[in-house]
């Protein structure tokens, strides 16, 4: 009798074991599919400067070959900013 007692428990505690591990894996998934959600309604609404951002993304990494350069004329600077001013899509809607 003793042993079909430690039996039953045994059986009880092995289910009841499943069923919390299968309880946190679902809660584990809805939590992280909550989380990614999150992260592409984020990503598709974006923020103005998140915009001006990617929109002046090719033009920051276009100065970066001049890394490191002083130049004692301000012209490639002033041609710099002017580039900046005509070319980016933020200041065509400023000065729009």
């Amino acid at each position: 009798m003793n042993f079909d007692i430690v039996n039953i428990l045994a059986v009880i505690s092995a289910v009841a074991s499943v069923v919390i591990f299968i309880k946190m894996t679902r809660d584990y998934v809805a939590q992280r599919t909550l989380r990614t959600n999150k992260k592409i309604k984020q990503t598709a609404e974006g923020s103005e400067y998140q915009g001006i951002l990617d929109a002046t993304y090719w033009l920051e990494h276009e100065r970066q070959k001049n890394q490191g350069e002083h130049f004692d004329d301000e012209t490639v600077y002033l041609n710099r900013a002017h580039t900046i001013r005509t070319k980016t899509s933020f200041f065509s809607m400023v000065n729009g």
